[in-house]
C-alpha cells in the first residue's frame, strides 16, 4: 500500500461509487475516499447504509494488491480487525466483530464494511474496501432497531478525524503483512478472539432458505466452520449468507 492520499468530498452518492471512478482514472493505490455524507450508501447483500450528514465516518479504501480475486475477500476481514482495535483504544469498550465485518457494541450494529472488485483489464482487479461508522448519530429510523452508534452506545461524542487518522496506517500495516505472508492465518487468532459469533447457535439465511446452526470455528480462509441440526458439519462464505443471533441481531 502506497503512501496514502485521502480525497474528501462534501456529497456523493456512495464513497465505493466514487472509488469506482477514480479506479479507472487510475488514481494510485491506497487512496482513501471521505465523504461528510452519502445519499445512496451501501451495505452488503444489497442493503442501503443510512449516512447523514456531519455524524459518521464513510470510508472507502482503494487498493490494488496483487493477489488472486479469491483471496480479496480477506481484506474486509482484515479491515474489521483495524476498524476494532481503533475504536476499542479510542472508547474504552469492548467492541466485537459480528461475521464477517460488522463492529458491535453492546449487541447493536455500529460498523459495516462492504468490498467490491473492480476490473481493470488483463485479468486484474481493484478492490474497493468501504466502511461506514455510526460515530455521533443520535437517531436512527425505527426499521432499524440493531443500529446504533458511539455516540448512543458510550453517551460522548467523538472526533471523527481521530478515528480515522488511527484506523489509515493500522490498516495499512496489516495489508502490507497480508502481503508479505500471503494468508490470512497470521491474523486469524486475533480475528477469532475478536469474533462474537462462536460458539453460538445462529439462523443462517442463505437465499430462500433459512436453518439453524452452531458456529463452531473460522477457518484459515475466513469461513465460518457450522455444524447443522443434523449434525452436518460444512463451511459458509460471506458473500452468500445472513447471519443472525436465535435471541436477536447477535
Amino acid at each position: 500500500m502506497a503512501r496514502r492520499k485521502i480525497i474528501y468530498y462534501d456529497e456523493v452518492t456512495s464513497t465505493n461509487e466514487v472509488a469506482k471512478l477514480l479506479v479507472s482514472r487510475q488514481v494510485e493505490d491506497g487512496t482513501v475516499v471521505v465523504a461528510e455524507t452519502q445519499t445512496a450508501g451501501k451495505g452488503r447483500l444489497g442493503k442501503v447504509w443510512n449516512s447523514p450528514r456531519g455524524v459518521g465516518i464513510w470510508l472507502s479504501i482503494i487498493l490494488y494488491p496483487p493477489i488472486e480475486t479469491s483471496e480479496m475477500s480477506k481484506l474486509g476481514l482484515i479491515a474489521s480487525i483495524a476498524m476494532c482495535n481503533t475504536l476499542q483504544e479510542i472508547t474504552d469498550q469492548h467492541i466485537k466483530i459480528k461475521w464477517p465485518n460488522d463492529l458491535v457494541l453492546n449487541e447493536k450494529k455500529i460498523c459495516g464494511i462492504l468490498c467490491e472488485l473492480v476490473s481493470i483489464g488483463d485479468k486484474k482487479s481493484a478492490i474497493i474496501v468501504g466502511i461506514g461508522v455510526n460515530v455521533n448519530t443520535s437517531v436512527f429510523e425505527d426499521n432499524l432497531p440493531y443500529a446504533s452508534s458511539l455516540f448512543l452506545e458510550c453517551g460522548v461524542t467523538f472526533d471523527r478525524k481521530q478515528i480515522i487518522d488511527k484506523f489509515v496506517p493500522l490498516f495499512e500495516n496489516m495489508y502490507n503483512k497480508f502481503l508479505e505472508y500471503k494468508t490470512f492465518e497470521v491474523f486469524l487468532d486475533e480475528y477469532k478472539n475478536l469474533c462474537l459469533n462462536l460458539g453460538k447457535v445462529a439462523y443462517i439465511q442463505n437465499k430462500d432458505k433459512q436453518y439453524v446452526a452452531n458456529i463452531i470455528s473460522i477457518n484459515n480462509n475466513g469461513n465460518l466452520v457450522v455444524k447443522d441440526e443434523e449434525e452436518k458439519v460444512f463451511e459458509i462464505f460471506s458473500g452468500e449468507v445472513s447471519i443472525r443471533g436465535i435471541y436477536g441481531y447477535t
